[in-house]
């Protein structure tokens, strides 16, 4: 039974749920058609960024030698990613709830 449960809500956000993923993709997608033109002056960038308190590099999980990577900008863009669907998953929870209250 409560599995039918489950699955209705999950009907029910489906929309909402598959606006978010895609709006996700696109920030991803947006964030890596910038990619070479963040790697074009790495000495600079680097200069920029090792004047940053240590404290907020790694708060922000940036380490320098890998920053300027593919993986390492998809790993600063991770963070922001996961505070979106951090999000959607508040909104579908508190909506899940309002419902029953």
């Amino acid at each position: 039974m409560s599995m039918n449960i489950y699955y209705h809500e999950l009907r029910t956000y489906r929309k909402s749920t598959i606006i978010w993923i895609a709006g996700l993709i696109l920030i991803t997608l947006m964030f890596m058609s910038i990619y070479p033109t963040f790697t074009k002056d790495v000495t600079a960038s680097k200069k920029l960024i090792e004047s940053l308190p240590v404290a907020l590099r790694n708060g922000l999980g940036i380490s320098i030698n890998n920053f300027f990577t593919v993986y390492g900008l998809l790993s600063y863009l991770y963070v922001y990613v996961l505070l979106a669907g951090a999000i959607q998953a508040m909104n579908m929870g508190v909506g899940v709830l309002s419902k029953e209250m």
